[in-house]
Formats: structure tokens, C-alpha cells, sequence
């Protein structure tokens, strides 16, 4: 499960579960800055620590950051 935060400053949150082909899909979001996160990783799986900036901008595209400078 994955929680993302945003945009900023608001700290809405919402909770996404992947599909069984491993993707997440957040609709309706609005222009900003919002912070990605895994809180709970599937069966068999270990959760990642890291967190992700997503960016999303007026024009509709979205950027992602993964936030862990230290390459794990």
C-alpha cells in the first residue's frame, strides 16, 4: 500500500494498493508537490524505505524524485 501526501502545503492523504501487475494510479490530482510512500509492502515482499517527490504540473505532466540520495 502506498500513501500519497499533497499537494503542499495541504497534507491530504490518500492510499493506493497496487493492481496485480504492480501499478498504482492516483486520478484527479491537482497541480503541486506531494510526497510518495510505501506504508506496507505486499505478501513476500519487503517495504521500501525511501519516499518520492511527484510533481505535478498545470500542463498535466507529472515528475518523479525518488528521495533516497544514497543509491538503496
Amino acid at each position: 500500500a502506498f500513501k500519497l501526501t499533497g499537494p503542499d502545503p495541504k497534507q491530504d492523504e490518500r492510499y493506493m494498493v497496487t493492481k496485480k501487475n504492480g501499478v498504482i494510479e492516483f486520478s484527479g490530482l491537482e497541480p503541486g508537490k506531494y510526497t510518495l510512500e510505501e506504508v506496507e509492502a505486499a505478501p513476500g515482499y519487503e517495504t521500501v524505505k525511501t519516499k518520492w517527490t511527484v510533481t505535478v504540473k498545470k500542463d498535466g505532466k507529472v515528475y518523479i524524485k525518488d528521495n533516497d540520495k544514497s543509491g538503496n
